[in-house]
């Protein structure tokens, strides 16, 4: 009996430790990484909750190209100024303009300038004028930008005429207008002779004046140190003439064309800066300026005036870069005159432009006076200094004009080739060449001066 209850209690403890050990494996086998059963998913598809396999960005991208190659630069172009704000006395005021391209810029306006002028209200009704100097007291004049709450947009004629005590002027952007002798201290009747100003010596304008330097705008009397214009298409006719203190002026991209008489007779005049927008120079513009030692004419200026540099008697240096055109006399009695370069742009040189320049050196070729440029010496032939009995010139074969009485009563000469290069023949230029009895002219001249 005891025997068999011995048996018996082993085999369950045998079993006990078997169903331990099983427990056991399970609970290892729990314990380990699970990973789901691989899945398939119809074509074309993925599972759920993974991702579809990425390609390399060269696979799927088109190739980038710089953004030089694609994106041209542009060039800005913008419109007016707006006033958004009005300035007061002593707060500034705000003014916006838009390009064509939707950027905007902004710019600060000046707190109110001088108090107590004369204005009339204009017929919008938003607008004024100013007419005179009503109250103010102020030697240095600043035209305000607004009047009681009237947006200030122009200067009227005769608005500061005989008013003496001016030493500057400053006019800001808002004015579209200065009118006839605004500043004038003196007008041409002849019971009114002209009295010259010698206090004012500094005029400062906008950048968005229109054709606002009007002619006369200082007529003749107004003495100033500097202009700077880089608004306004236009100076004027007599604009700044005879003004006696002027040293500088600095033209902008805006103004494409300088009047008649503008800057004449102002022998201060040292320094002068065109700008490449200046199409043209109108008749006597700087002539008598005797200050000016060089001059440099853009590229841009298609015509320079009759006379327009006249009487420059200080004036060495001459380069003209792009004019097609040089009117009668235009640089005629420049006595200093040393240098003159040519492009090859130029089509019709008049009677006189260099005449009366004793010290111009020239370049020769076959007893005749050439004017031109590094690459080409011989654009221009300006006169020529044959012998009594010669009978025959020879052009240089890359002349483009030859020049008014170049070839004049020369009475023995029967024998002249103009080669093809020649597009233009000068007043007079083979007058009285009594024994010439036959000439042959190319088909590139375009143009004959009367009697040539």
């Amino acid at each position: 009996m005891k025997k068999t209850l011995k048996i018996a209690v082993l085999l369950c403890l045998a079993m006990t430790v078997m169903l331990f050990a099983a427990a056991c494996d399970k609970g290892s086998d729990n314990g380990q990484e699970q990973t789901s059963p691989q899945q398939t998913s119809p074509e074309g598809t993925t599972p759920e909750g993974t991702l579809p396999e990425q390609t390399s960005p060269e696979e799927t991208l088109p190739e980038q190209t710089s953004p030089e190659e694609t994106l041209p630069e542009h060039a800005h172009t913008f419109g007016f100024w707006n006033v958004i704000k009005l300035p007061e006395p002593e707060t500034m005021g705000e003014a916006q303009r838009f390009c064509t391209c939707g950027e905007k810029e902004i710019q600060a306006i000046p707190a109110i300038g001088s108090m107590g002028l004369a204005y009339r209200v204009n017929k919008d009704g938003k607008t004024c004028t100013i007419t005179g100097i009503g109250e103010c007291t102020d030697t240095e004049l600043v035209i305000p930008v607004a009047i009681d709450g009237y947006l200030v947009t122009s200067v009227g004629d005769l608005a500061f005429i005989d008013c003496h005590a001016f030493t500057s002027v400053t006019i800001f952007n808002n004015v579209a207008s200065v009118g006839i002798q605004a500043f004038s201290t003196g007008t041409l009747l002849p019971s009114n002779p002209i009295v010259r100003n010698n206090t004012l010596t500094s005029v400062k304008i906008g950048v968005s004046l229109g054709e606002a330097i009007d002619d006369t705008l200082l007529l003749d009397e107004a003495l100033m140190n500097t202009v700077i214009a880089n608004g306004g298409t236009k100076i004027g006719d007599c604009a700044f003439r005879w003004c006696d203190a002027l040293e500088s002026v600095t033209l902008g991209d805006s103004v494409i064309n300088i009047g008649d008489y503008a800057f004449y007779g102002c022998n201060s005049l040292t320094n002068l800066m065109l700008s490449n927008s200046i199409t043209a120079i109108g008749d006597y513009a700087f002539s008598s300026c005797d200050g000016l030692t060089s001059v440099t004419i853009p590229n841009s200026v298609t015509t320079i005036g009759s006379e327009a540099f006249r009487y420059c008697s200080n004036l060495k240096s001459i380069t003209i870069g792009g004019a097609t055109s040089i009117d009668v006399g235009a640089f005629c009695d420049c006595t200093a005159l040393e240098s003159v370069t040519l492009s090859d742009s130029i089509i019709s040189i008049d009677r006189g432009a260099f005449s009366s320049c004793p010290n111009l050196n020239y370049n020769m070729y076959e007893n005749a006076y050439y004017l031109g440029n590094d690459s080409n010496p011989y654009v221009f032939l300006a006169r020529t200094e044959l012998s009594d009995s010669a009978s025959s010139c020879t052009i240089h074969e890359n002349t483009k004009i030859i020049g008014a009485y170049a070839f004049s009563y020369y009475s023995s000469l029967t024998n002249i080739t103009i080669p093809e290069s020649v597009t233009s023949i000068g007043y007079e230029a083979f007058s009285n060449c009594s024994s010439l009895t036959n000439i042959t002219i190319p088909e590139s001249v375009t143009s004959i001066g009367y009697e040539a």
